[in-house]
């Protein structure tokens, strides 16, 4: 990754004028499965590996929290590749799903996917910007949130994003992201997040605002498990305090 990817411009520049407008392209007019454009992305065969055993261990966290949710929202989605597979699976067949993302082409994108594929949940597709103050309206409360690889693009979280993430009221929340703060006597990994300018503060955020009493962190896991071994994704479970 490009060492400025925290600045927006340089974000859409490498994802959505580069990576999601080139996929969009090249599947406009194919037949297509999912694993196709998961492969376009994930080229060698060992990234393509993780990246499913990656997805098998959101779900099992997904699902365990989704239970008394009828709505997921997927904030950050991308194309999607984490929330598209479960929509297949009898756990997930009754839930609607929401999808925001930062880059007007991994909409595109998205869109494209579930036509094709004629995917049959109840879906929304929009764009979303987590640079700016305002959050998406119009979401249903007591849903399950989660990011994947999503907040790592911003070096510094600030107090507005969790403060939006709340105004939602969300059920639960589940952050799989990369968390600076487990990894300060790795070198390897703590320099790979310092060069390329990845978010530093994630977790640092979250026990501030358990301290004001605002969230409840569940159940935090260390470095789970990544595609890329100097950026494996941490859990984060955590619900909002009435």
């Amino acid at each position: 990754m490009n060492r400025f990817l925290k600045k927006k411009k340089d974000i859409l520049r490498e994802f959505d004028k580069e990576k999601y407008n080139n996929a969009y392209k090249k599947f406009f007019s194919k037949m297509f499965v999912l694993s196709d454009i998961d492969k376009f992305f994930y080229k060698k065969k060992t990234e393509y590996k993780r990246l499913l055993n990656e997805n098998k261990i959101m779900e099992k966290f997904i699902f365990k929290y989704s239970k008394k949710s009828k709505n997921i929202i997927d904030l950050g989605s991308g194309y999607g590749c984490r929330s598209i597979p479960l929509m297949s699976k009898n756990n997930f067949i009754d839930k609607n799903f929401y999808f925001f993302d930062i880059a007007p082409n991994a909409i595109r994108l998205l869109k494209l996917i579930i036509k094709n594929l004629k995917i049959n949940n109840k879906i929304k597709c929009s764009v979303w910007d987590f640079y700016n103050k305002k959050l998406i309206k119009k979401t249903p409360r007591n849903s399950l949130i989660f990011t994947s690889y999503a907040l790592i693009y911003k070096k510094r979280l600030n107090s507005i994003f969790l403060k939006n993430i709340l105004s939602l009221k969300p059920r639960y929340v589940i952050h799989f992201e990369p968390i600076f703060e487990h990894n300060l006597k790795n070198r390897k990994v703590k320099n790979y997040f310092l060069k390329n300018n990845y978010s530093l503060n994630l977790l640092s955020l979250l026990k501030k605002f358990e301290k004001m009493k605002q969230i409840k962190i569940i159940k935090i896991y260390n470095n789970v498990f990544g595609a890329n071994k100097s950026l494996p994704f941490s859990i984060i479970i955590w619900k909002r305090v009435n």
